[in-house]
């Protein structure tokens, strides 16, 4: 639980250093495409983005960002503690935007 406290600190700190030169962090929410139910459990599933701001408790929320191989891809918008608002309001701007 220590080793597991100490890495969500080191994370955080990262974070607030990054949150000082920008108001939000877009990224993908994924590293691939949509895979099919099935391939979860083969190993073609690639990482999940949004599991490591769901550890340090920052808000973050994804949007829809439109297809790759005609298949669905999406962003996902984190912001500092705190900060909703700003989550919110830079996904609603994406959204228009598509």
């Amino acid at each position: 639980m220590a080793e597991a406290a100490a890495i969500r600190r080191h994370n955080d700190t990262a974070l607030a250093d990054v949150f000082a030169s920008f108001d939000v962090l877009v990224t993908p929410a994924t590293t691939c495409v949509a895979y099919g139910y099935d391939e979860y459990a083969t190993g073609v599933a690639a990482g999940d983005l949004c599991w490591g701001f769901n550890v340090t408790g920052h808000p973050a929320i994804s949007v829809p960002a439109g297809l790759a191989d005609g298949l669905p891809v999406g962003l996902q918008v984190v912001a500092p503690h705190g900060r909703d608002d700003l989550a919110v309001a830079a996904a609603e701007r994406l959204l228009v935007s598509l």
